[in-house]
């Protein structure tokens, strides 16, 4: 999982390694994920049943954050709890206003105007990225990015968004992530 954008700076000195991690897990739908020698993330679909193939160690160290060859595994055991503040319908162009999120992670799957729980697939890439803001167009395409707080308003408001939250043509469908509760077990 190293060499994501939310894994930011060397893994032994970054801040909030183990929420870091927890968000790129649960994003991929991984149901576990392991900190290691201070930071060092690791997940997988399998971790969950894997993690135990070497045998419990008791080189971790107090922090949570494993230790040299150790590993504190997570259990995943309720998705975080959100809701979505509306921020309103703006209009977009081909120079976008929020970057696209499409074929950028496996959970937007499919062709966007038939993807089936559009909006939810969007909060979950975003979010394991470390997003907050989210925009929805023409039926289901995704967009989020670090800045999109600052940059969704870039072209002014519209009307055009249909019915169902998920934007028209050409025109975005803005939520900002509001995270009420999240629940990890180690």
């Amino acid at each position: 999982m190293e060499g994501s954008y939310l894994l930011d700076g060397t893994y032994k000195k970054r801040d909030m390694a183990i929420e870091k991690c927890a968000r790129i897990a649960f994003g991929c739908n991984y149901k576990a994920f392991a900190i290691q020698n201070g930071g060092l993330c690791s997940t997988s679909c399998d971790a969950i049943d894997d993690y135990s193939k070497y045998g419990a160690s008791n080189s971790c160290k107090a922090d949570g954050k494993g230790g040299v060859n150790a590993n504190n595994v997570y259990e995943i055991t309720k998705a975080a709890k959100v809701r979505l503040k509306n921020l309103g319908c703006w209009k977009d162009t081909i120079h976008r206003a929020i970057p696209t999120m499409e074929k950028l992670h496996k959970v937007l799957d499919g062709k966007y105007w038939t993807r089936k729980e559009a909006i939810a697939k969007c909060v979950q890439a975003a979010y394991s990225c470390g997003y907050n803001v989210i925009a929805l167009q023409n039926g289901g395409w995704c967009a989020a990015s670090k800045t999109a707080g600052l940059t969704y308003k870039k072209y002014g408001k519209c009307n055009t968004c249909k019915a169902g939250g998920k934007g028209g043509p050409w025109a975005n469908q803005v939520y900002k992530i509001v995270v009420v509760k999240e629940k990890i077990n180690k």
